[in-house]
């Protein structure tokens, strides 16, 4: 995943603008979803690693997106504000993997990935269907 999130970092920084930004997010968090999904229940180690890379790649232009978005919509003012309950997100990061980790004990690691999968892709539709700012979030230049 760390070679995908490379190249999807260096793909979008050569890339530039991304005009229907909103509409990115949404779609790379659906590619994110199926790739991790497709990879939980993958045997064959070549197309592992594949998978991983893809996960990387759109997991790397969801989240780059995703920060240029809180860059530029949220006044001077508060943005550091957004940023510090951003990173307070992410610092919680560990706490997920505390409840996944009881999960793969008591289930299995196919389980428990499955469950992260179908948690965050409902998330994902949901705000598909019912955010129409975040579906049609530009960023213009």
């Amino acid at each position: 995943m760390g070679i995908g999130a490379v190249v999807g970092a260096l793909w979008l920084g050569w890339r530039g603008n991304v005009r229907r930004a909103g509409l990115a997010m949404l779609v790379t968090n659906v590619l994110t979803v199926l790739a991790i999904a497709m990879f939980t229940f993958s045997t064959v180690l070549a197309a592992s690693a594949v998978l991983a890379v893809i996960a990387g790649v759109v997991n790397a232009v969801h989240i780059t997106l995703g920060t240029v978005a809180i860059q530029t919509r949220v006044e001077d003012e508060m943005r550091g504000r957004m940023f510090g309950i951003y990173e307070m997100a992410w610092g919680f990061f560990p706490a997920g993997g505390i409840v996944f980790g009881g999960l793969v004990a008591a289930l299995s690691p196919e389980v428990s990935l499955m469950i992260g999968v179908i948690g965050t892709g409902v998330v994902t539709v949901a705000i598909w269907i019912f955010s129409r700012a975040t579906r049609n979030y530009t960023l213009d230049q």
